[in-house]
């Protein structure tokens, strides 16, 4: 079936996007293709049989991908609307091809024989010329996949992935795309999961913030509190009035030793061997509410609580989780209360903090990571002052 003049347009508008072409010698190669129409799960080409067709894709999506000894899928690479597909290497090799190409929904494509195809870019420049692009855009494209295997994580990876194709990402199945992200299927809802948390997290409070219709506000946050806090101060500094941070997350270069220690906590079965020593090491006073909430902690243990609490720690390693360099831009007054032996997020954080913040003053109490728990009367001979005179300020 040849194709129709909308196609032949398409075809056009890809290819010229590409490298300028004159668009009657387009028309001239239009006549080389035919449509095609692969149902879901159908193959354009299979493992073992001579790769032909070079096609393009008008509408749907396909995946390109290989078979180990035992079976096992592995998807190289994925091709959507207005983009090619057709196994390049399996096309120049002309051997029993080692790549599978199978549609991932019903899809239409436009094919044409790639020794055709290949005959006919030698025709003049302008053809020599894109078939050049062509090809350096697939090396590209190549070592851009290589580059992200070797210095992305799995989540950063997925992220890519959904920023690349927003709306496809959620069609496809989900082992798909773990497979071509090169984890296992629990990996990838692990990380689903990870981003879920990681994002209500900062959002909440945002959304909260909103909902309410509350005009400039003084924010108090602790630990990921405070990195919330923080966020919305990056994300709507019109919503935020100053801030108190305590003891607070965002502000920690994700080096290996934090790696380390954030995969440990984020175990759940440590998670759950810790769930009451952690607490107690990080709480360095003891009162009526620090016992109050270690109590309060040992009650609530359980399945789902361990869970989400692993999955917040392994959140601390993305990089969405560092703000250092957002919260530069921070302008609303800011009041840093540190506890000075706080061995979860030490002093040297909240020291750090000061120096990113423009206009921020730290104070140190000797607490460890709770201070307003651990020394009540002395966070609020800090923190009331500093609220007074901010809203002093704004009358």
């Amino acid at each position: 079936m040849s194709i129709t003049e909308k196609e032949s347009e398409q075809l056009y508008s890809f290819l010229n996007s590409i490298s300028s072409i004159p668009k009657k010698e387009c028309k001239d190669l239009s006549l080389l293709f035919s449509e095609k129409v692969l149902l879901d799960k159908e193959y354009l080409l299979r493992a073992g049989e001579r790769a032909k067709y070079v096609g393009l894709i008008i509408s749907g999506g396909v995946r390109e991908f290989f078979l180990n000894e035992n079976g096992d899928e592995f998807n190289k690479s994925f091709s959507f609307q207005n983009e090619m597909t057709g196994s390049y290497f399996d096309l120049l090799n002309q051997k029993e091809s080692i790549a599978n190409i199978q549609a991932i929904m019903d899809t239409k494509l436009i094919i044409a024989p790639f020794d055709k195809v290949h005959f006919f870019f030698n025709y003049n420049y302008h053809w020599q010329r894109l078939a050049r692009v062509i090809a350096e855009n697939l090396f590209l494209k190549k070592a851009r996949r290589e580059y992200e295997f070797v210095a992305l994580s799995a989540e950063e990876r997925y992220k890519k992935f959904l920023k690349e194709y927003p709306l496809i990402g959620k069609k496809i199945p989900q082992y798909h795309i773990a497979s071509y992200l090169g984890v296992t299927s629990v990996a990838l809802s692990r990380i689903k999961k990870r981003i879920e948390i990681k994002n209500n997290i900062a959002k909440t409070l945002q959304e909260f913030v909103i909902k309410l219709n509350l005009g400039p506000s003084i924010l108090i946050g602790n630990s990921v509190g405070g990195f919330s806090a923080s966020s919305l101060a990056v994300t709507n500094p019109e919503k935020v009035k100053a801030l108190v941070l305590v003891d607070s997350g965002g502000f920690i270069e994700i080096d290996t030793k934090t790696k380390l220690f954030c995969k440990f906590k984020g175990a759940e079965f440590w998670t759950g061997v810790l769930w009451n020593l952690f607490p107690s090491y990080y709480l360095k006073v003891r009162n009526d509410y620090v016992n109050g909430i270690l109590e309060n902690i040992k009650n609530n243990k359980s399945k789902n609580s361990i869970s989400v609490n692993a999955t917040i720690w392994r959140s601390f390693v993305s990089p969405d989780h560092d703000i250092r360099e957002g919260a530069k831009n921070i302008l609303a007054p800011t009041l840093l209360v540190w506890g000075k032996n706080d061995p979860v997020i030490p002093i040297e954080i909240g020291k750090s903090a000061e120096k990113i913040i423009p206009n921020s003053k730290l104070m140190v109490l000797e607490t460890g990571h709770i201070p307003f728990a651990e020394d009540p009367e002395g966070f609020l001979k800090i923190v009331v002052p500093f609220i007074e005179k901010i809203s002093l300020n704004n009358k």
